[in-house]
């Protein structure tokens, strides 16, 4: 089991190089690597007919089709009967974090997390199969993250975290906009000031000797 994990996050590193992975693609194949553990633990217990229970989440619908798509040698109904036991598959979190790198404003660190559990009961017990987490991280582009999120999907998206700001946005920048406004107002003061000085007289007699003109 590990080492198709280790396989599958391979080939998803590989494939970071020629394409960053979407969201979507990283959790489907989380999900694949919980639901390949929940078909070897079937077949050593020998199950042949269970009844599946996946609990409710957006993501319900992919894992009943994969369950039924991997396990095609158990006879899956939805319906208890006698002769059938239960399988329950849990989807306990899923979480997608994004956090900017300390050195790097460019580049964001990306880790996609999802817990799951199944759960093998009879008549007289229940049997915990599993419940582990799998993880995914790496490290993008900051302005890739909207082309990894797809619009539809609700869930494979994280919070963006704001970019941190520059020495020159922090203290430059409000400096600039500060002095910008003092020197203004000090050539307005100083325009007006000059005008105080000029005798009320003089301008009513240039504003005469124009209009006579």
């Amino acid at each position: 089991m590990r080492i198709k994990l280790v396989i599958s996050l391979f080939l998803i590193a590989i494939s970071n190089v020629f394409a960053v992975s979407t969201n979507f693609i990283i959790i489907d194949s989380l999900l694949d690597v919980e639901i390949d553990k929940l078909s070897i633990e079937l077949k050593s217990r020998a199950v042949d007919c269970c009844q599946l229970i996946v609990n409710d989440s957006p993501l319900k619908p992919n894992i009943e089709s994969k369950i039924l798509e991997k396990m095609p040698q158990i006879s899956f109904n939805i319906n208890k009967q006698d002769s059938c036991e239960i399988v329950e598959f849990n989807l306990i979190k899923l979480i997608i974090i994004y956090e900017n790198l300390a050195n790097d404003d460019n580049y964001t660190f990306r880790k996609i997390e999802i817990v799951a559990s199944a759960i093998l009961k009879d008549d007289t017990k229940s049997t915990l199969l599993f419940n582990k987490s799998q993880r995914y991280q790496d490290t993008i582009l900051t302005d890739e993250i909207p082309n990894i999120q797809n619009s539809i999907h609700k869930y494979d998206k994280g919070e963006i975290p704001e970019k941190k700001q520059s020495f020159f946005e922090n203290v430059l920048q409000p400096l600039i906009f500060i002095s910008s406004a003092i020197i203004t107002l000090a050539i307005l003061f100083t325009v007006r000031s000059s005008w105080d000085f000029v005798p009320i007289s003089v301008v009513w007699k240039k504003l005469t000797v124009s209009r006579n003109k």
